[in-house]
């Protein structure tokens, strides 16, 4: 789901900037800044249920602890153990332990370096050659025009 909400960001922004700027293409500094943008926006939108999804697979794993090897210190890196129901319970069960929603975004920051920089650079990518495929089509019907109008 984040592809699509990322996606949809971008071309809502890349469309806003060319209908304000009364222009077909937008610049690489631009494409850059606005993928940078629609990744930051998936992320913070979707990172909750990414963290809820991450607590559920690791509490799902806390019951193989007799496969662990001996010797693992797996009780002490996760000493808090937390069985929950299901991906909303995960979310309700973090606020009530926490008193804040602001548990939900736990490691972001570390995330949205990762994330959005990928994403500018694709994007931007994405957009030159995008712009390099419009200009050959365009050259290829000026040439067949050419070729019906003689």
């Amino acid at each position: 789901s984040n592809p699509i909400i990322q996606f949809f960001c971008y071309e809502q922004l890349k469309h806003a900037r060319l209908a304000a700027m009364r222009t077909t293409n937008i610049g690489a500094l631009e494409a850059f800044l606005i993928a940078a943008l629609a990744k930051a926006i998936a992320t913070v939108t979707t990172y909750p249920l990414q963290l809820a999804q991450t607590l559920l697979r690791l509490g799902n794993n806390d019951g193989d602890q007799d496969k662990q090897p001996s010797g693992s210190n797996h009780n002490r890196e996760h000493p808090q153990h937390h069985q929950y129901k299901n991906t909303l319970d995960c979310l309700i069960q973090l606020y009530k332990t926490n008193k804040s929603f602001s548990v939900w975004f736990t490691g972001m920051r570390a995330k949205l370096l990762q994330t959005v920089l990928t994403a500018a650079f694709t994007f931007l990518t994405y957009e030159q050659i995008l712009g390099a495929v419009q200009t050959v089509l365009a050259i290829k019907a000026r040439k067949q025009q050419k070729q019906f109008s003689v």
